[in-house]
């Protein structure tokens, strides 16, 4: 017991030296100068937005597709996070990671397994293979292997829209289709379920503060 407090005094006296120093350098500061020391950092801020993408597979004879548009930009409210944020510079966007789930399960066939891809304007973002659509786990969100191709589409559109902001051009719309398509059994009931693709984006843009200078 008397260690611990004997350990608890000597951190509080760590703390009230510390203290004491940086109180000393602020004052060390305004007798030089008139003011307190300070310097201009670049400090990179991370914020995470989502896109989703709602699919109805509807088919027969073991195919099944749909798809959806989505304005990136849009359905994250990419714009609000600008204005939140205030970056000083430009914001670098990527694609982190993807995720679906089943909101609508298919009551006709309870075993349907499916395989197939997700595409964004043509280009494959998420392979998928004998996937149980009525599992209970899949009613909550369930990551997905990306595909290169798709991620690097996604990149450049990004890329392209916040170049175009921070040189002052009008920016166009990322607006993309995302693409479901693929296989399914059995093949003698119709495919008729529904599901999501959550897309995970990061964006990292500089602010630029004032912090004390360390002589």
């Amino acid at each position: 017991m008397m260690r611990t407090k004997n350990l608890k005094n000597a951190i509080d006296r760590m703390k009230r030296l510390r203290a004491l120093r940086w109180a000393g350098f602020l004052v060390l500061c305004l007798g030089l100068t008139g003011e307190t020391c300070l310097e201009e950092k670049g400090i990179d801020v991370v914020v995470g937005a989502n896109v989703t993408a709602l699919f109805e597979a509807r088919g027969s004879e073991n195919v099944y597709n749909d798809q959806t548009v989505v304005n990136l930009t849009e359905d994250a409210d990419i714009q609000q996070i600008l204005e939140d944020n205030g970056f000083d510079e430009k914001v670098v966007g990527r694609i982190e990671s993807a995720f679906y789930r089943v909101v609508k399960q298919d009551a006709g066939a309870p075993d349907r397994t499916v395989s197939g891809e997700i595409t964004v304007d043509g280009n494959t973002l998420i392979e998928y293979q004998s996937v149980w659509v009525n599992d209970p786990e899949l009613a909550d969100w369930t990551a997905a292997p990306l595909t290169q191709e798709g991620v690097d589409y996604i990149n450049q559109i990004l890329e392209t829209y916040f170049t175009d902001i921070f040189l002052g051009n009008v920016p166009t719309d990322p607006v993309v289709t995302f693409s479901i398509s693929g296989t399914s059994t059995p093949t003698n009931v119709e495919t008729n379920f529904d599901w999501e693709i959550r897309v995970k984006l990061t964006l990292v843009g500089k602010q630029y503060v004032e912090v004390p200078e360390i002589l």
